[in-house]
């Protein structure tokens, strides 16, 4: 700690002092006075000059000289002057407290503003952080006022700072040594982890504060996963699925259907239900005709053989004219390619070489002295013109021929394709032409069979009653006239099978939202499980943390206990040292 002297302190216009100073010389002084007379008033000034507050610790406190009335007098500076010794070293420190006048703009006369305070140091102006940073360097304003104002402790200290003085004074007592007396508090100091016992307490009411919040959440969670849980009575579960894997499958078959009637597959495929069929009513007349059943069913069997064979032949037939419909667009065009070819053959052969002498021209002209180069210079700059003018002939005629040569090779590649074309076209004709033979032969040959049938029909008893019959019948007339239909209109097929489909699907959504919901009660079950379980764990935890909150007061409740011997003993120590000095 330094060592603080007042050699002089003067006061001007200071609450009611006018002019005065105290020559103090270094020496210790003791002021009298009757009330009233200006001793507080000495007080306050030097704890203004230095920290801006009265001995009261207040900063709102009137420094201005009043007149007789108790007015402020106006036009006065209000200055405190201070000579100190800091350890032997010399220091001036001053301030001046003093009114604003200022004239506004349009005014004669001026008009208070307010105040403001100079500062100097050592004579020197300064600013308020310069001289605040300079009286601090002196000296400490807690430990000033703590050493010259008897009331300041008891009245003015705040009570952390009071027990920050104490503990300075006498010593702290620390965690262990309360610990020493209470060795019950020991699991206390597994639990700081580090904290201090006040840290650990806001760690424990903060932890037990968010467990509580989510105690009160839980059951409010439990309540909200029942209300939503959902009602499984008089649902099947394997029934339900049953049904799924029913709807799944005719959901399947009518996208299938779809798909062939798209692909133009589905006449072909209806045409073999009523080949089917067919077969099937020939072999329920069989069974009307046990007299001739060997006959007509041989007729039937070659009937069937002889159509499969009329159809392969017809559908080849088919594919080959397919084939020759494209092969001859093929040949259009290339045609249009090699018309096009020879046009672009004939534009390039036709097209000769351009020179522009003008722009090619040689400069005979010295670009110096501008005169004519001499002719040797002259006859060697016009043969320099003439080789660049061949050598761009050369390669106008080299590219020319090039680019002829490649339409040529263009226009012969066209006309091997055309070649080639037509060859597979005449191959291809040969085939149909070789082909159709065979199909006249099957038709001719069906034709002959149907004959057969029918006499040996003629001879068999009639049928026409028989109830299969007529069901395969009734079943090959409906399949035709879903034949027509579709070779009509798909689109009308397809929109007729769509709506078969969302039927499908709302029943698919429908079951299929039935089974989530055992999937949603065992997620809600589940769910109501792992809440209780937190409920249960919540609840263990905060049963430990209230052991751990009473602990932390018992070792804090020991520490004062402690804490006050100490500072007794300590106090009454010091007290008993000074007694004896004097």
């Amino acid at each position: 700690m330094k060592k603080l002297r007042i050699e002089r302190l003067t006061l001007r216009n200071f609450k009611g002092i006018k002019d005065f100073t105290l020559q103090a010389d270094g020496a210790d002084l003791k002021v009298y006075g009757d009330n009233a007379t200006g001793k507080t008033s000495l007080f306050d000034a030097f704890l203004w000059l230095l920290f801006d507050k009265d001995s009261k610790n207040s900063s709102k406190f009137a420094v201005k000289t009043l007149d007789v009335s108790g007015k402020e007098i106006h036009g006065l500076e209000h200055e405190v002057d201070a000579v100190l010794m800091v350890d032997g070293v010399r220091t001036e420190l001053r301030k001046v407290y003093k009114e604003k006048w200022t004239k506004k703009k349009g005014s004669i006369s001026k008009e208070f503003d307010g105040h403001t305070n100079q500062f100097y140091v050592d004579k020197a102006p300064t600013s308020k952080k310069e001289f605040d940073a300079k009286v601090e360097s002196i000296v400490d304003e807690s430990v000033f006022k703590l050493l010259t104002s008897p009331s300041y402790f008891n009245d003015q200290l705040h009570w952390k700072e009071k027990r920050e003085t104490l503990i300075s004074i006498a010593g702290d007592v620390t965690d262990d040594e309360v610990l020493q007396e209470r060795m019950d508090l020991n699991k206390l100091m597994e639990k700081l982890e580090g904290r201090s016992i006040n840290k650990h307490k806001e760690y424990v009411e903060n932890r037990q504060k968010e467990i509580n919040k989510e105690l009160d959440r839980i059951p409010v969670r439990i309540d909200e996963v029942n209300r939503n849980k959902p009602d499984l009575i008089g649902l099947d579960k394997e029934k339900l699925q049953g049904q799924k894997q029913t709807l799944d499958k005719k959901m399947e078959e009518k996208h299938e259907e779809i798909n062939r009637i798209r692909s133009g597959s589905e006449i072909t495929e209806q045409k073999r239900q009523i080949s089917e069929i067919e077969t099937e009513i020939n072999e329920i007349k069989a069974e009307y005709q046990q007299h001739n059943q060997s006959v007509v069913a041989d007729l039937y069997q070659r009937q069937h053989e002889r159509k499969k064979e009329a159809n392969s032949t017809l559908s080849l037939i088919n594919q080959a004219e397919e084939d020759i419909k494209h092969a001859k667009q093929s040949i259009e065009n290339k045609e249009r390619q090699a018309a096009y070819l020879r046009d672009e053959w004939q534009e390039e052969h036709s097209r000769t070489f351009q020179w522009d002498e003008h722009t090619h021209e040689a400069n005979t002209v010295c670009p110096t002295c501008a005169q004519d180069l001499p002719e040797d210079q002259v006859e060697a700059i016009h043969k320099k013109a003439e080789d660049r003018k061949q050598e761009a002939i050369e390669r106008f005629n080299q590219r020319k021929a090039e680019r002829l040569e490649q339409i040529k090779q263009s226009g012969m590649g066209s006309r091997k394709a055309i070649d080639s074309l037509k060859q597979q076209i005449e191959q291809t004709q040969k085939v149909i032409a070789a082909t159709h033979p065979s199909y006249d032969s099957a038709i001719k040959s069906l034709e002959g069979i149907d004959e057969q049938i029918k006499a040996a029909e003629a001879k068999q008893i009639n049928i026409s009653a028989s109830h299969d019959y007529q069901e395969k019948v009734a079943e090959k007339k409906r399949i035709e006239q879903k034949i027509a239909e579709l070779q009509t209109s798909s689109h009308a097929s397809i929109d007729e099978v769509n709506k078969s489909i969302n039927a499908i699907r709302e029943q698919l959504n429908s079951v299929t939202s039935d089974l989530s919901k055992f999937d949603q009660a065992v997620s809600a079950d589940a769910r109501i499980q792992q809440l209780s379980d937190d409920q249960r764990r919540l609840a263990d935890q905060y049963e430990a943390l209230e052991e751990e909150i009473h602990m932390p007061m018992s070792l804090h409740e020991q520490r004062l206990i402690c804490l006050k011997i100490v500072l007794t003993v300590s106090l009454s120590t010091q007290v008993l040292s000074f007694v004896k000095t004097f």
